[in-house]
């Protein structure tokens, strides 16, 4: 998903790209997950911009690439007896990444993409009412702008997978759109009161599970990956205010904090949370994980609802 709506009044050869950008500083690196966070600045505007760049997978066909057509070059550096090691650059076609542009990117967005401190937090009622709820109420608009384009129809039509009552379910930036194992893909809920778990109600309950249905069928459908291969669940803290629910794939690589706990609630949880007791997320105490870069720990830690 993308912050600049198709269809603007920007032309797309006005639109920025991730060449020729200068390198301000590399924000954080995630061996991992094989991710990388680099703060940029656009020469020509000034604009600051985050380049996210990710090394997709090995396909059947890179590996026949790589290993048939001679075009790598190969570097060997250990040999003995029957086992050597080589370093290898494998022609473009068969060394692929995913690059996600930010631009213009903010204060939010640095803190987001930064390697930081992190503290866990336990959020009460009365933390969530005093002190999170306003922190919502006060990030700008714009910051979810490219959610309100979506259910406006004005960006990414082109690849909505699903559409009911309740959401709109499309890719996730993370996945290539290509590789089934790597499915990852957000059900964006049309309801923009909803802003995240804290507001759900035993009223939702009806909605949570035409939604779950609904993507588990369209997944399959589309996809061929039934509901026991894949998760479903949302983020609390949520990395948008924007109610969501991720659906990925078992085998979608390298998830790492996004599946960890104080992040990942599963949505059958959720939905029988709410059976069980329609006011479970206004009156429940939530367990989370906020970075230290993140304006909400700021106004934690002057509440002293962080630990010390």
């Amino acid at each position: 998903m993308t912050d600049q709506p198709v269809g603007s009044k920007r032309e797309r050869s006005e639109l920025p790209t991730p060449q020729r950008l200068k390198v301000d500083e590399v924000l954080m690196l995630d061996p991992d997950a094989k991710n990388a966070f680099v703060l940029c600045t656009h020469p020509a505007t000034s604009d600051k911009a985050i380049v996210c760049v990710n090394k997709q997978p090995w396909s059947e066909a890179d590996l026949h690439v790589l290993l048939e057509e001679g075009d790598t070059e190969l570097e060997e550096f250990h040999r003995n007896d029957k086992f050597s090691k080589y370093r290898a650059r494998p022609p473009p076609r068969a060394n692929e990444a995913l690059v996600t542009l930010i631009c213009p990117a903010n204060e939010i967005d640095v803190a987001k993409y930064s390697q930081q401190e992190r503290f866990v937090v336990r959020e009460s009622a009365a933390t969530y009412a005093t002190v999170t709820k306003p922190h919502i109420e006060s990030v700008p608009a714009k910051q979810t702008a490219w959610v309100r384009a979506i259910l406006k129809r004005e960006a990414e039509m082109d690849v909505l997978l699903y559409e009911d009552e309740h959401c709109m379910l499309l890719p996730d930036t993370k996945w290539d759109r290509k590789d089934v194992s790597a499915l990852y893909t957000l059900a964006i809920l049309k309801d923009e009161r909803i802003k995240s778990l804290r507001d759900l109600n035993g009223s939702h309950v009806a909605a949570l599970r035409t939604i779950r249905e609904g993507c588990y069928a369209e997944v399959r459908r589309r996809f061929g990956v039934p509901s026991s291969k894949l998760r479903a669940y949302f983020h609390y803290l949520p990395s948008f205010w924007h109610a969501h629910i991720h659906f990925a794939a078992l085998s979608c690589p390298a998830m790492g904090a996004s599946l960890s706990a104080g992040k990942a609630v599963l949505l059958d949880d959720v939905i029988d949370c709410l059976e069980r007791d329609g006011r479970h997320f206004e009156m429940a105490s939530i367990t989370f994980v906020v970075g230290a870069r993140d304006a909400l720990c700021t106004k934690l830690r002057e509440a002293a609802a962080i630990v010390e």
